[in-house]
């Protein structure tokens, strides 16, 4: 599955890419969209952060019921906007990227902010926070245009990579490869 949110919309168009067709579209009551993520191993979750600061977490095995979609309650309420999120099963945590640079942890039990320290690095908006299992650690990217490789047991910078002028708004890892993929914002 995969899902794709409108610009400035509270619709996220959920589509299933092995046959090739939409599923569902999910509309957000309360506010636009700020970036979303779905996981369709562990939990199988759908995570939506939204631009009143919320993150709210629907259950995806209710996407096949005919109720629709379960919400698991209550939300999450950040300090600030979330711009991109990611949860990693094999630790049961969930992690958010907000504007202000800092990649918090939250414990969905509780449902609010882990005790662990946030991972402070970036100095700008952190726009990607991706898996790297090969390495036993998480790669974030940052309009700052810095990548930061962490390690996601003890929550410290390994190592920051550098080399864009401007901010970066995506990478891929390749495990075959052994490559951090980066791609700017500017043509670069």
């Amino acid at each position: 599955l995969i899902g794709i949110n409108e610009h400035n919309s509270v619709k996220l168009h959920i589509y299933d890419v092995s046959q090739r067709r939409p599923v569902h579209t999910l509309i957000h009551k309360a506010a636009l969209l700020a970036s979303a993520y779905i996981d369709t191993g562990g939990k199988k979750l759908i995570v939506v952060a939204t631009c009143d600061y919320h993150i709210t977490i629907w259950d995806t095995q209710s996407v096949w019921e005919a109720s629709g979609f379960s919400e698991l309650q209550p939300p999450l309420v950040a300090t600030e906007s979330q711009t991109c999120l990611f949860w990693d099963a094999s630790t049961s945590t969930l992690y958010s990227g907000g504007i202000n640079g800092l990649v918090s942890t939250w414990d969905l039990a509780t449902h609010e902010a882990a005790a662990a320290p946030k991972l402070i690095g970036h100095k700008s908006s952190v726009r990607v926070i991706l898996d790297v299992p090969s390495l036993n650690g998480m790669i974030t990217a940052s309009l700052d245009a810095t990548m930061i490789l962490w390690d996601k047991h003890t929550g410290k910078k390994r190592k920051t990579y550098r080399g864009h002028r401007n901010g970066i708004m995506a990478v891929a890892y390749s495990i075959d490869l052994k490559m951090i993929i980066s791609a700017g914002i500017t043509h670069e």
